[in-house]
């Protein structure tokens, strides 16, 4: 299951501890961050899987056609961001969407949290002992109000939010390749995808960055769990 979501289980009894299983030494392979999401009240509920940081994915080919450098294409300055994704965002001949100049995803947790993170360092949707939200924070409103500008621009959420349900993620005509956005930050499995069916996709990667240009990201991942009552729980591993 998806690593946030193990706390949660875990607080419900429904996931068995595997404290018996991971010991320190096991521990110590992972990061401290992938361990620290499989753990809840002291105890070891799961082994991280992978771990997935974000980045900008660009597409070179609508930078070009709208006359934007790749430089440009940064989140260091928001007001800079905001006139980018005006010159890159295109409309059809009845006002809706035809490229989505820059997606904030901000309507994904992940990449709010990291949108967060840029509007204050140490800042957080979810307190240090993930037991509370913390939604009402001053980083957390600029964070939503920046979104809103930015979908704003490019039609509003409805316009947007359609045009971007119509998207073939994952395929051989995946939004890249038909120059259907500009640039946005992606979970880096997104380059397995682009690379099994679109290898020649016009693509560049860059930092998220923050206000001084110093790269930040959010890592996510599944991790495994054991439900309690599974069968076979206590038959050895083979190898």
């Amino acid at each position: 299951m998806s690593r946030p979501r193990v706390g949660t289980y875990a607080a419900k009894g429904v996931l068995q501890q595997l404290d018996s299983c991971i010991g320190p030494d096991v521990r110590k392979l992972y990061r401290v961050g992938a361990m620290r999401a499989m753990t809840y009240g002291g105890h070891v509920y799961g082994v991280p899987e992978f771990t997935q940081p974000v980045t900008l994915v660009v597409n070179q080919s609508a930078l070009r056609a709208a006359g934007v450098s790749v430089n440009d294409a940064s989140t260091t300055n928001k007001k800079k961001l905001l006139a980018v994704t005006k010159k890159l965002v295109k409309f059809d001949g009845n006002g809706n969407l035809s490229r989505i100049g820059f997606d904030p995803k901000v309507d994904s947790f992940i990449f709010f949290m990291l949108w967060v993170k840029w509007f204050g360092k140490g800042a957080n949707v979810i307190s240090g002992d993930g037991l509370h939200a913390q939604l009402n924070t001053k980083q957390s409103k600029a964070a939503l109000a920046y979104a809103v500008q930015l979908v704003n621009a490019q039609g509003g959420w409805n316009k947007f939010k359609t045009y971007r349900d119509t998207f073939d993620f994952f395929g051989r005509q995946n939004p890249y390749v038909k120059d259907q956005v500009g640039f946005s930050p992606l979970e880096s499995f997104f380059y397995n995808a682009f690379s099994n069916n679109s290898p020649d996709v016009d693509i560049i990667a860059k930092f998220f960055t923050n206000s001084k240009g110093g790269p930040i990201s959010v890592f996510s991942g599944n991790g495994w769990v054991v439900p309690k009552g599974s069968k076979n729980t206590a038959t050895p591993a083979r190898t």
